[in-house]
């Protein structure tokens, strides 16, 4: 079950495929499905901006942070040197 709704992540998923194949819009008086890309000013697209930044933040984070420490884990902290350890 998805955290703040009773529905399933199955379902969120489905509904969300849902949304995003149903986009429409009409140009020149033409109706057209969009098949590429996500609608500009909708809601939806923030979010899903959002959601794809934050998971390559994560994942870039994790393998940076795994090549500088060695893979400990262990936090690191950067701090400017004071004048005196030049």
């Amino acid at each position: 079950m998805c955290e703040g709704t009773n529905l399933s992540s199955d379902n969120v998923m489905k509904l969300l495929e849902f949304v995003l194949n149903s986009v429409y819009f009409t140009f020149q008086d033409t109706q057209y499905r969009q098949v590429f890309g996500r609608p500009m000013g909708s809601p939806i697209s923030a979010i899903l901006a959002n959601l794809v930044t934050e998971h390559i933040e994560k994942r870039e984070l994790a393998t940076t942070l795994t090549h500088v420490n060695g893979g400990t884990g262990t936090s690191m902290i950067a701090t400017p040197a004071s004048i005196s350890d030049s």
